[in-house]
């Protein structure tokens, strides 16, 4: 992923500010649930969504909850500017960056007191 800079980070921001605060947020909510399906689904297909899309029989497609989720969010979503998408990749990518360190300071002041059942907890995500 690029990081955007200069004037293409200025437009980005500038079109940000001219989305309604609902469509901000279903931005970002859209933009975590293609980060969390990415790390469900990559590198190998875990196979949730392997009948999504497909005929129900009844002359429609059946889809899971989780991608009429996204569908819901794609239709909600039409027309955001490119520029904006990535400003959102880079917002969900730094979100993201400060949750891990913060659990890794965690982890080291557990480890400071002694406490190192809690600490192997947090690191195993628990």
């Amino acid at each position: 992923m690029t990081k955007l800079e200069g004037t293409s980070r200025k437009e980005a921001i500038a079109e940000w500010m001219k989305l309604p605060e609902v469509t901000q947020h279903l931005v970002m909510e859209l933009t975590e649930f293609q980060e969390d399906r990415a790390g469900c689904c990559e590198p190998y297909d875990c196979m949730h969504h392997e009948q999504c899309g497909e005929d129900d029989g009844k002359g429609g497609y059946w889809y899971c909850g989780s991608c009429k989720e996204r569908q819901r969010l794609y239709a909600a979503t039409d027309g955001v500017p490119a520029l904006v998408w990535s400003l959102a990749r880079e917002m969900a990518s730094e979100q993201s960056q400060q949750v891990i360190a913060y659990q890794l300071e965690t982890i080291r002041q557990l480890e400071a007191v002694g406490d190192f059942a809690a600490a192997e907890r947090m690191m195993e995500g628990a």
